[in-house]
This record gives C-alpha cells, structure tokens and sequence, in this order.
C-alpha cells in the first residue's frame, strides 16, 4: 500500500476524499467488539488528538461492525461513551468501503496531502501509533527548517522520534553522534548498541585527537 494512491472514499459531505485534498489524514478502521481496537483509539486520541499539529490532520474513525456485531453494540454510543474526539462514520457504504480495502480489525492507514499512502497497520501496538504520529508529525513539518534549539526542545520534552528525526535533518557536527545515541537509548536500548559501535569507531578515524576527546566527554555527560 505505501506509495500508491488512496482509493477514493466518500464516507459523507464533510469526510470524503475529495473534500480533504491537501490535508493530512488519518483513517482508523475499528469495531466495538474488538479490544486492539479500543486501545488504538486510545492512543489516537492521546498521541494526535492531544497534539500541537492536530488541526492539520484529519483523524476520521471507520467503523466496521461487519457481521460479528453483538446484539444492542451501538458505535455512536461507544464513541460518545468513550469520549473518543475525532468524527467517526458506519453504516452498510462504510462496511462496503471497509471490505473493497480489506480492513482488518484494527486498520490503520495514514494519507498524505496529495492522496497517498504513507502508512498501512494491519495490528495495534503502542510502537504502531508511536510510528504513525511520528509519519503525522514528520509530514506537517516537512517545510520546516530546524535548528539545534528545535533538537534540545524535542530532547527536553521527551519527543525522542521527533528528535532523532531532527538529527538527521541537522547532521550535527561533533553532538550528532552522542545527541542521537540518547535518543535511541530513549526509543530502544538494544538499537544504540548496534549504533554507538560503528559510529564511535567512524569518528576516531576522522576526527581530530581534541573533537574526538570532545565526542567521549559528551557521550559520557
């Protein structure tokens, strides 16, 4: 799926494809009976609800009930009971929808402002939604131009993705290496591991005897 265009969709006057052209959308396909479901919502809500980009995404929930709806489920109940503060559609074009992409329960699908894919989950985990927020964020930022104050500002607040996708926008000099083996250590430990090796190896082969010096005081601060 990723790289290819979108297939349209018209859920109603609001939400269709033609309508979002040249916004960010977010497409969480879901039902009430499922659990991964739930929890993906719940992170949606924390992680780009939550966000300072959130006006420029559309985070849309596609609800697909299909035939193993129990008796008395209402999603609009679930979503109102549940505070859940992005617009959901159902209803038999939405299912018809669901199954012409092949949704799975859940399905998470990220298109770009020209309409294509940018990411497809079949699955929830919290690295799947960390993922997605960080394609969501990347997107919205893609004309900015940052700064080592950007970088510090992401380490401070604990934006590690956001960070290390600074660092390498910034290629920075003799702090690049210890600055993203901190983040990494953040997203996961075992990864810097298998990056502080080769790139520690790397400088002392073309830095200076004082910058190299310089990097080891830095790695240990």
């Amino acid at each position: 799926w990723y790289g290819k265009k979108m297939p349209v969709y018209s859920f109603n006057a609001k939400l269709n494809s033609n309508m979002l052209k040249r916004k960010i959308v977010l497409l969480d396909y879901w039902a009430t009976w499922c659990g991964a479901c739930h929890s993906m919502g719940e992170d949606l809500n924390k992680k780009i609800i939550d966000s300072d980009f959130a006006n420029n995404v559309q985070v849309i929930g596609v609800n697909n009930e299909g035939n193993m709806v129990k008796k008395n489920t209402d999603p609009v109940e679930y979503w109102k009971k549940n505070n859940m503060r992005y617009p959901m559609v159902s209803g038999k074009s939405v299912i018809k929808h669901c199954k012409a992409i092949k949704s799975s329960y859940p399905t998470l699908i990220i298109v770009d402002g020209q309409g294509t894919v940018r990411g497809r989950w079949d699955i929830y985990t919290p690295q799947v939604v960390n993922t997605a927020e960080l394609i969501v964020w990347a997107l919205d930022k893609q004309k900015t131009k940052f700064s080592q104050q950007d970088l510090y500002d992401n380490i401070n607040q604990q934006n590690y993705y956001h960070a290390l996708y600074i660092c390498e926008q910034l290629k920075t000099s003799e702090y690049e290496i210890p600055t993203k083996l901190r983040c990494i250590l953040h997203v996961a430990e075992g990864l810097g591991i298998d990056y502080a090796k080769p790139a520690y190896e790397s400088a002392r082969k073309t830095m200076s005897s004082k910058d190299f010096d310089d990097l080891q005081n830095n790695m240990l601060a």
